[in-house]
């Protein structure tokens, strides 16, 4: 009897644990992200937000995601990492893009799904609204079945944390979505 009431008393903590690092949103509802007092939409354009994941170990961080009704996704991560201040540098921030940028392209060595990836296209903009650089990179993947996906990437610190917006769309809707979600920060 001992032996099954730890079982569940293991299972209810593990579950209850578990529970706690993602919230399902209902689609009508903002979230207001509690590390950076933002409310993000229930809708971005043709995106729908579908799922809120906090994690607290801060390489993990918060992870927002949208998708369209074709299955596209559009997702905003906010990360903490190991800084103690209440300021991102600019150092630690292009450091953090850069290590990103080089572990995408390197995904073809990590995976046989993934024939080749290339960066068509890549900018650095200090945005004085934002009072931050903005990374923005563009990725080209080729799967080994022989299509190709468009994945943006777009990198800024806001608030002492490091925000990635990633879209794995058409450029034109993840501009769209992009361009909606920074002027969020903007205000």
């Amino acid at each position: 009897m001992k032996r099954l009431l730890s079982f569940f008393l293991i299972l209810g903590l593990g579950t209850g644990f578990a529970a706690s690092t993602v919230e399902h949103r209902s689609v009508s509802e903002a979230y207001v992200a509690p590390e950076i007092n933002i409310a993000f939409p229930a809708t971005v354009g043709k995106f729908r937000k579908n799922e809120v994941s906090r994690s607290y170990n801060p390489m993990i961080g918060t992870k927002i995601r949208y998708s369209d009704a074709d299955g596209f996704c559009a997702d905003i991560f906010i990360y903490s990492l190991p800084i103690k201040e209440t300021t991102v540098s600019a150092a630690e921030l292009e450091k953090h893009y850069n290590t990103v940028k080089e572990a995408i392209l390197g995904l073809p060595s990590r995976s046989a799904s993934i024939k080749k990836v290339t960066m068509p296209g890549e900018t650095k903009v200090f945005d004085k609204r934002l009072g931050s650089t903005v990374y923005t990179a563009a990725f080209q993947i080729s799967w080994s079945t022989g299509s190709d996906q468009i994945s943006t990437m777009r990198m800024f610190s806001c608030k002492g944390k490091i925000i990635k917006l990633r879209m794995s769309c058409s450029r034109e809707d993840a501009e769209l979505f992009a361009d909606a979600i920074l002027k969020l920060f903007q205000q």
